[in-house]
């Protein structure tokens, strides 16, 4: 699969941020692993319960297999949250889990906090082979052109859409944080005829917080990989 890259690789980085400055709301997922690259690099999703500033944040237990995971005093874990169109990073510890009046934990309070700003403009050329489902229609094969958070490109039959058509096609995602598949629901925007194929625009609807950060990870991951290479 070929990957090429639109418009600059360089995402800006703010770092010297406060715990506050997140603004993160009650409820709101984060992302947590292990620090240590010895370690099972398992991601897991816990809700955001609280702070108390300057000593200690709580999320609910991790859970891993339908069971809550051991929680090892001292250990380390790096954090991802999305809010607004940044995503944050923090590492902290665990100081202390309890099971009353729910199961949650205490982690030791961020020092450093870095931020990423999700640019929409980030684009990723590609040819990836897509399901598409659409109203009145059985599935249609089509090749993903390019990618970005707010919408793609998509190569197909002519004429096997009408522009505000609403479509929905399967992205999966597979990297070493993130392992998932998104549902992406769009509408399309514009058309061009190319012989007896069409290239198709199409706008994302509103994608939830999770989805978001997913998508933002995969093309953040895909630029930089282009970028080593």
């Amino acid at each position: 699969m070929n990957h090429t890259i639109k418009q600059d690789t360089n995402p800006t980085v703010e770092r010297g941020l406060t715990f506050d400055d997140m603004g993160l709301r009650v409820g709101l997922s984060l992302y947590m692993r292990p620090r240590d690259p010895t370690l099972a690099q398992v991601r897991h999703q816990v809700e955001y319960i609280g702070a108390l500033r300057g000593k200690s944040f709580l999320t609910t237990l991790p859970i891993l297999h339908d069971k809550g995971l051991w929680m090892q005093i001292g250990q380390d874990f790096v954090f991802h949250a999305m809010e607004g169109m940044h995503v944050y990073a923090f590492t902290s510890r665990v100081l202390r889990a309890r099971n009353r009046p729910f199961p949650y934990v205490h982690f030791s309070y961020p020092e450093k906090i870095e931020a990423r700003q999700v640019r929409k403009s980030y684009r990723v050329r590609m040819h990836r082979p897509v399901s598409v489902d659409f109203a009145g229609g059985t599935p249609q094969q089509a090749l993903m052109l390019n990618l970005s958070m707010t919408g793609a490109l998509i190569e197909a039959p002519n004429q096997v859409w009408q522009q505000n058509e609403a479509l929905s096609f399967v992205l999966p995602i597979r990297m070493e944080e993130v392992s998932c598949e998104l549902v992406l629901h769009a509408t399309v925007r514009s058309w061009e005829e190319k012989g007896a194929l069409a290239h198709y625009g199409v706008e994302f609807d509103s994608l939830a917080q999770q989805d978001a950060l997913f998508l933002h990870y995969f093309i953040d991951h895909t630029l930089a990989m282009m970028t080593r290479g």
